[in-house]
């Protein structure tokens, strides 16, 4: 509880509010977390709820049970659905972590594009065309995110 408090009250002076997430891994129980965009939405009129990236100890799960898959296709299949899953939400990072395991540039293009809508860090987005080799593809990718609306 003393963190949710502490929480609540540094949101007013975070200047980096885009990694403010980072601060819901530090809340121990849903039911504080939820608490707490509750009140960032209510207090601050942000028109809805912040996400929160997927725990680490949720993605480490995910991310073994992926990479374990031992044809590519079922690789590909599992990660369209993981960007496909209205719940999950990730940090640029943790998406960064997930691409290469497709090793096709087609693949990972439209596994990036389903990932822009999950990732909550956005502005660290840039960081997924280095995980594309031709420039065609960082193009294409760049094309879809300045045209993306959600």
């Amino acid at each position: 509880s003393n963190r949710l408090q502490l929480a609540k009250l540094s949101y007013r002076v975070i200047l980096d509010r885009n990694n403010f997430n980072q601060i819901y891994n530090l809340l121990s129980s849903q039911v504080s977390k939820n608490e707490l965009a509750t009140y960032i939405n209510t207090n601050y009129n942000t028109g809805s709820s912040p996400h929160v990236a997927m725990s680490d100890a949720e993605f480490t799960v995910l991310f073994q049970t992926i990479e374990r898959q031992y044809l590519p296709f079922e690789q590909m299949n599992s990660l369209t659905e993981v960007f496909n899953n209205t719940r999950n939400y990730f940090t640029t990072a943790q998406v960064k972590r997930l691409i290469p395991l497709v090793s096709l540039e087609s693949n990972r293009i439209q596994l990036a594009k389903l990932s822009y809508r999950t990732i909550i860090d956005r502005a660290n987005f840039s960081q997924l065309y280095d995980l594309i080799e031709s420039q065609a593809g960082r193009n294409e990718l760049d094309a879809y995110v300045n045209a993306y609306q959600e």
